[in-house]
Order: C-alpha cells, then structure tokens, then sequence
C-alpha cells in the first residue's frame, strides 16, 4: 500500500465515524496517531477531490462556526472501500511483521505458535536473535530455536 492509498484508508476512517470538513479530517489523522501521521494540505485536499469523484464521499457546503465549509461524508460505496481497504492493510502488517520479525494477532507461523524471530531486548529471553549465531554469553554462541533444529 503506498503512500497515496494510505491516505485514502486514513479519510475513509475518519469519515466512517462521522461526517467532517477537511481541515476536522486532519485534525482527527493528527490526534488519532498520537501526532506520527499529517495530512498537508496539498495532498489531503486533492485525495478529498479524487474520492468525491469516485463515489465514495459526497459533500456538501454548511456554515460552521460563521463559515462556509465543506462538509464531507462516506457514501455507502465507500464503506465498502474502506472494508476492503482496512483487509488489505491487515495483510500488509502481517506480512511486514514477519519480514521484521515482530508477531502481530495473526501473524504468528501456522501451528507454530512462533514467528520465527526473538526480540532483542523485550522481557525474558532477549538477546535471542534469528538466523546464524551472533552473540557470545557465556562463552557460547546462541542459535534461536527456530534454527537448532536445521542444522
């Protein structure tokens, strides 16, 4: 999912709450993700544009505090974008979590119960890393388990 889908996903979310102008629309990406994610300006506007265009939003001009402002909401066409949207995106951090090694709901190995992959420094056990040995304690090296068996 690039950049451009992912603001997409972001609006479709927000909007799938309730209906928000454009500058509410960003606020709300802001606050949302603790201030980690923005949407300018020059980027929001025109994925506003292209949505509206496509069906899934539709808007419409009310006063708001003493001014105009366009208001815009999710069409029933765009709840099921954003379904398949937020679909695709679980598959991405899945599949990104078990390129890095980190274990989502989901993501873990089928039947292993394990993804593979330690956490170095992360509660009892750290330290364990994947693939060849690396690390010295005890004046021996350490495989992790999802290796000793391979060899």
């Amino acid at each position: 999912m690039n950049a451009r889908e992912q603001l997409r996903l972001l609006i479709l979310a927000v909007l799938d709450r309730q209906p928000e102008h454009g500058y509410a629309i960003a606020q709300a990406i802001k606050a949302r993700s603790e201030g980690l994610l923005q949407a300018r300006e020059g980027t929001l506007y025109p994925a506003l544009h292209a949505l509206e265009a496509e069906g899934l939003l539709e808007s419409q001009e009310q006063e708001i505090g003493g001014r105009m402002r366009r208001e815009y909401r999710l069409t029933r066409k765009g709840g099921g974008a954003l379904a398949a949207s937020r679909q695709n995106w679980e598959k991405q951090v899945r599949a990104v979590g078990a390129v890095i090694g980190e274990e989502h709901e989901g993501a873990r190995m089928a039947g292993s119960g394990h993804s593979g992959f330690a956490h170095r420094g992360h509660g009892a056990g750290g330290g364990r890393h994947p693939g060849p040995p690396s690390g010295r304690r005890g004046g021996r090296r350490r495989r992790c388990e999802a290796y000793a068996g391979a060899s």
